[in-house]
């Protein structure tokens, strides 16, 4: 027999079912041996000969135990397995669908997701970074990073052991004789305290950073 794959295809419902003559099973085996199509689909309708028969027996009632007979040849005709075989592909070819547009929103909501990353202003880097040295009798943990800027200098302060009352202020001194009162805040009652100011003065122009009570007692000194 000399056929094409389409014409070849449509035998596997009866190649399933034992229905082709000899030489029809001998020509859909040669071809099945090089079509991984054909491959594929043979596994996925491989289990229908076992689905017709457990149909066949869910038919069968004690009073007519001749149903099995009788409905053998209507549920093994290759038309009706034909029909099956098509609506498995149709149903592949739904789920394929389902996939890809699964994957096209997965990498639609990466490509999002980069594009807000790229988008993202980045965390600014510390241009230098000073422990502070305590005052006399304090137990302040203080460090301070300078951010250069155009406009002067960004101070990121972390600070613990503070007291835990009262006010405090934070002081930049630089080297045109300015005192300049950066930023003030409350006490915690942790004694901790994590904050971001600024100042005009250029990092190359700071002399030291000060922390101090609203009284004026130094707390801690970050020198430059």
């Amino acid at each position: 027999m000399t056929a094409g794959h389409d014409e070849l295809q449509v035998l596997m419902g009866a190649y399933v079912l034992g229905g082709l003559s000899e030489a029809d099973h001998a020509a859909f085996a040669e071809h099945l041996r090089d079509c991984p199509i054909c491959q594929r689909e043979l596994a996925q309708v491989s289990g229908i000969p076992r689905l017709l028969d457990l149909a066949s027996e869910g038919a069968m009632t004690p009073a007519d135990p001749g149903a099995l007979s009788q409905q053998e040849p209507a549920m093994a005709d290759p038309a009706i397995v034909l029909s099956l075989v098509r609506a498995r592909r149709r149903r592949s070819r739904i789920l394929t669908s389902v996939a890809a547009v699964v994957l096209a929103a997965a990498m639609l909501g990466a490509g999002t997701a980069l594009g807000m990353n790229l988008g993202r202003t980045p965390t600014p880097v510390a241009a230098a970074r000073v422990t502070a040295s305590p005052a006399t009798g304090s137990q302040a943990a203080v460090q301070v990073a300078f951010v250069t800027k155009q406009w002067g200098t960004e101070l990121q302060v972390e600070a613990a052991g503070l007291p835990t009352q009262g006010e405090m202020t934070l002081w930049v001194y630089d080297t045109a004789g300015r005192d300049t009162q950066v930023a003030t805040w409350s006490a915690t009652t942790s004694g901790r305290v994590k904050l971001t100011t600024a100042c005009a003065s250029q990092l190359g122009d700071i002399r030291k950073v000060e922390l101090t009570t609203a009284a004026g007692d130094v707390i801690a000194v970050a020198q430059r």
